[in-house]
């Protein structure tokens, strides 16, 4: 896929640059697009708040998670963050609520290219490398359903393109390892590929596709899950997004997801 991707860049380079009067705004002109401009760059460091509501069915049981980020960009190419879900689940025997697992996480951004403004790179059409660290913790419930019971590591690696003008690609790959879990039935040991290719209309307003493939390293079962986001800026610092995510085939981890999540970028 990456080298797909690869060659797909590699066609577009001239083809970019000869239409790139084409795509710029009178006011940018000067100072170029910025593709981070709206914050849906995975890997490049930003200091940024989000709020998200999620409503996620599985089997007829509803939940309800609500999580709130902040990320703190303290370098040009690294950032940390937290995430802090509180979690309400519909069981068969009772409601229960209360605070989800926390996630630690920090990125690191050992080379990144983000601006769109139609000059040479360094390797054509690719604007960054990431490296994700996180770590999620047992603050949840797991008989309530509102934890997972597990101490969890996740690395992620990404690679951010931009083919055409309009155009993000970030391909990730990434690996989770629990550490202590209740039980062996309980255990993380799974791949996880995404692909997160960004159409924007404008810089104000976008379409997301995100497909997701896991491996699950313990019995050996695939899960594919498909993912539509829609985003629009409602200012030049806050993000409004609402998305939809469906199981496809393959172990099932949920029915259906749909997302709300307002974003505001420092």
């Amino acid at each position: 896929m990456t080298l797909l991707i690869l060659i797909i860049c590699l066609a577009s380079n001239e083809w970019q640059n000869s239409v790139q009067h084409k795509f710029t705004l009178p006011n940018q002109q000067e100072k170029g697009f910025e593709i981070s401009s709206n914050g849906n760059n995975p890997i490049e460091p930003l200091t940024r708040t989000d709020l998200r509501l999620e409503s996620t069915n599985k089997n007829g049981v509803d939940q309800i998670t609500t999580r709130y980020t902040f990320d703190w960009a303290f370098s040009s190419n690294q950032s940390t963050g937290i995430e802090i879900p509180y979690v309400f689940s519909e069981l068969d025997s009772e409601d229960t609520r209360g605070e989800g697992d926390i996630i630690l996480k920090h990125l690191f951004v050992p080379y990144g290219n983000f601006k769109m403004s139609g000059k040479p790179r360094n390797f054509p059409c690719l604007t960054g490398i990431g490296l994700l660290q996180g770590i999620l913790l047992p603050t949840g419930d797991i008989d309530d359903a509102t934890g997972s019971g597990q101490l969890l590591a996740k690395s992620s690696l990404t690679a951010g393109f931009n083919p055409f003008r309009d155009i993000e690609i970030y391909p990730t790959t990434t690996y989770y390892h629990s550490f202590i879990h209740k039980d062996d039935a309980n255990m993380t040991r799974e791949f996880e590929f995404n692909l997160r290719a960004i159409y924007n209309f404008t810089s104000f307003s976008w379409i997301i596709y995100a497909p997701e493939i896991f491996e699950d390293l313990t019995d050996h079962k695939s899960t594919f899950i498909n993912r539509f986001i829609l985003g629009t800026m409602l200012n030049k610092s806050t993000a409004l997004t609402i998305g939809y995510a469906a199981h496809t085939s393959g172990k099932e981890r949920f029915d259906n997801q749909i997302v709300l999540a307002f974003r505001y970028l420092f």
